[in-house]
């Protein structure tokens, strides 16, 4: 689970809580959703299928400006902070860590640094992840395959088209 801006889980065993992550904050966060959470279609952390890691995206959003909106959901209609890149602005620069027992591996995704980071599926093995990571035109995917022990990433599959790509959730 989350707490502020880190990402914990439970040892069932002893019911206590155990952070897996410590010192994010709203500008540098762990598992959690970056500015562009719909377009990385779920929690920002991914539990292996073996149950024995977990990888967990860490956003850098400090070069990324604030924008104010209205939550009027709230029942002072209050105005909130949210970093949110406009046109032209700088994105966050997005990561993948994979905690487990042996520590922290970070997968290399420094040949996308200025990138989106789309998707994230663990392959049936467990060792291995598939990062689907879209540029800022969102006219150019790479399907990169990421493994879990080394952090060592390679591109398997690059789709282009001149106007748009439809990221997708069915990567099997």
């Amino acid at each position: 689970f989350v707490r502020g801006w880190d990402l914990f889980m439970v040892d069932l065993a002893t019911a206590r809580e155990v952070p897996l992550t410590s010192g994010s904050n709203e500008s540098l966060r762990s598992a959690t959703p970056d500015t562009m959470g719909d377009l990385l279609s779920d929690s920002g952390h991914w539990w292996s299928p073996d149950s024995t890691q977990i990888a967990y995206l860490q956003t850098d959003e400090r070069g990324v400006p604030v924008f104010w909106y209205s939550d009027l959901m709230s029942s002072r209609g209050q105005n909130v902070p949210e970093r949110f890149p406009q046109p032209g602005d700088p994105i966050p620069v997005m990561g993948v860590k994979v905690a487990s027992s042996r520590g922290h591996v970070f997968i290399d995704t420094r040949p996308w640094a200025h990138w989106y980071l789309a998707r994230v599926s663990w392959l049936p093995d467990s060792r291995h992840l598939a990062l689907q990571m879209l540029n800022r035109e969102q006219t150019q995917l790479c399907l990169v395959l990421a493994d879990s022990l080394t952090g060592a990433t390679r591109t398997i599959l690059e789709e282009t088209d001149p106007a748009w790509i439809n990221v997708s959730n069915d990567l099997r």
